[in-house]
């Protein structure tokens, strides 16, 4: 089995979790607390968020020990129908050097980070292996409305003391695996905040 086909295989077990993930919106969610607002907060795993674009830029340009995450859309071909990632930038700008042959460099790092902010739908497309391997999600779609259904009773200002890093915020203990890290990430950014990943702890720290 060659690199792209296996990378397809997992693709493929992603987007069969995604739809398991739209089957579990069920009835039970519809009397959550408060409402239509947080109901469609919970129940709609799939919209596009626009990352503002001074934070996108900064976190693809970056070589950071604590980088900031970005929000894209990621497929293996035109036309195909693709899925959601959230990724510290500097992983991004690894895959774009790896997908376009660029040297890891000063001038390929900001050749990739070009390219990337030249993205302005932050939707990409991946044909190399082991670029597609980099940006790959290592959550579901279904653990993604998990995350957002623990995190969207909590407004801007509980998340920010939550997953404060000084004092330590109470949320970190929820959030120790990359999987679930990733992901509330990924619905940090739907919230309009610029999350990263502390160096010494993993933890994810918010910036704005």
């Amino acid at each position: 089995m060659n690199d792209i086909t296996s990378v397809r295989r997992r693709m493929f077990r992603f987007l069969v979790s995604a739809a398991i993930g739209f089957a579990w919106i069920s009835p039970a969610h519809a009397q959550h607390a408060d409402g239509n607002a947080l109901r469609d907060s919970i129940s709609m795993p799939s919209r596009d968020v626009a990352q503002a674009p001074e934070a996108f830029a900064r976190a693809v340009r970056e070589m950071s020990t604590s980088p900031h995450y970005v929000r894209i859309r990621v497929n293996d071909g035109p036309g195909n129908l693709g899925w959601t990632s959230c990724l510290p930038g500097q992983e991004l700008n690894l895959a774009i050097r790896r997908e376009h042959n660029l040297p890891a460099d000063q001038e390929g790092i900001a050749e990739a980070a070009r390219i990337a902010i030249a993205h302005s739908d932050r939707t990409f497309t991946f044909l190399n292996a082991h670029a597609l391997e980099i940006v790959m999600p290592k959550f579901s779609e279904a653990d993604l409305i998990r995350i957002r259904t623990r995190l969207a009773p909590l407004s801007n200002d509980e998340l920010r003391a939550g997953f404060s890093l000084s004092p330590w915020g109470r949320l970190h203990e929820y959030f120790r695996n990359s999987k679930d890290r990733d992901a509330a990430a990924c619905v940090l950014i739907e919230r309009h905040m610029s999350p990263g990943i502390a160096d010494l702890t993993a933890s994810i720290y918010i910036d704005g």
